[in-house]
């Protein structure tokens, strides 16, 4: 069973993923692209599903990231996927995932690997 660092570490990685994969492209580049709204939609999709499975104490701890809304967009990618707006998601992942990264970045290597 992964541990709420390795799940941490799992949001982090599909984040940086994301944000990878949009990092060159304009808006309308990314709608054409099915290719690279599939792979932001399971990023975003793997980040919601870890963030759902971590306790409530680490979410009390961390308190100043969006749990409930990053578990939300999950449930509306896996359960609304036939009505998902892409200029929500290139916003999220533009504007939204850098600042997760960031706070990720100086949580992870703070949490002990035992």
């Amino acid at each position: 069973m992964r541990d709420d660092r390795q799940k941490l570490v799992d949001i982090l990685t599909a984040a940086q993923q994301a944000a990878t994969f949009v990092e060159d492209l304009s808006f309308d580049e990314f709608v054409e692209s099915e290719l690279h709204h599939n792979a932001v939609l399971y990023s975003l999709g793997i980040i919601g599903e870890a963030a759902a499975k971590l306790s409530d104490e680490t979410k009390h701890t961390y308190s100043d990231i969006p749990w409930t809304e990053v578990v939300g967009l999950r449930n509306r990618i896996v359960h609304g996927y036939f009505d998902i707006d892409l200029t929500v998601v290139f916003e999220i992942v533009k504007q939204n995932i850098p600042e997760l990264i960031f706070v990720l970045e100086k949580i992870v290597p703070q949490l002990s690997s035992d």
